[in-house]
């Protein structure tokens, strides 16, 4: 499964990447508005390229019918591995599941583009559970859940810039 998803966020590409996506009460605060039960970054560097890497450990709610939830709680958390190259814009990332870990595989990339209110941000998703007969409706529930997650993130992000006073100004 792949997917696009596309949000508009008031802030420059700049200030997303330098002052909010690595900034520890940032990621606090969006971590608790998304509702995970946990989240910590584990690793933090930058190399001399300025080249940024970001592990992190997250125990994300669980939103899927109820004999799935059951079968996950107290068990599901993801390492998301990422790094982000300032020479591309990109941010390059796969995330490694703590269930069935060798059947799930879930990459992507994100990038900005700056417009005159901000920016747009693009997520190019991509997810393959590889489990018989259940596989398709994984797939599709993680795209739900991280469209959802991103609505979300999209939400916050303009309200804490806005009360951060980091709002892009257009011209």
């Amino acid at each position: 499964m792949r997917a696009q998803i596309v949000n508009i966020i008031h802030v420059s590409p700049e200030v997303y990447w330098q002052k909010l996506f690595f900034d520890e009460d940032y990621h606090r605060a969006l971590y608790a508005e998304l509702s995970f039960p946990s989240c910590r970054v584990e690793r933090l560097e930058t190399d001399a390229q300025g080249r940024t890497r970001r592990v992190l450990r997250a125990v994300p709610p669980i939103h899927a019918p109820d004999f799935v939830r059951k079968q996950l709680e107290g068990k599901l958390y993801y390492v998301e591995d990422g790094t982000y190259d300032p020479a591309t814009g990109l941010w390059q990332f796969s995330n490694r599941v703590s269930v069935a870990g060798d059947s799930v595989k879930i990459k992507g990339v994100i990038r900005t583009e700056a417009l005159p209110q901000g920016l747009r941000h693009v997520l190019d998703l991509e997810a393959k559970v590889e489990v018989f007969a259940v596989g398709s409706m994984f797939e599709h529930l993680i795209e739900k859940n991280t469209r959802d997650s991103y609505t979300v993130m999209r939400d916050f992000t303009n309200r804490y810039a806005r009360e951060k006073g980091l709002l892009a100004t257009t011209t």
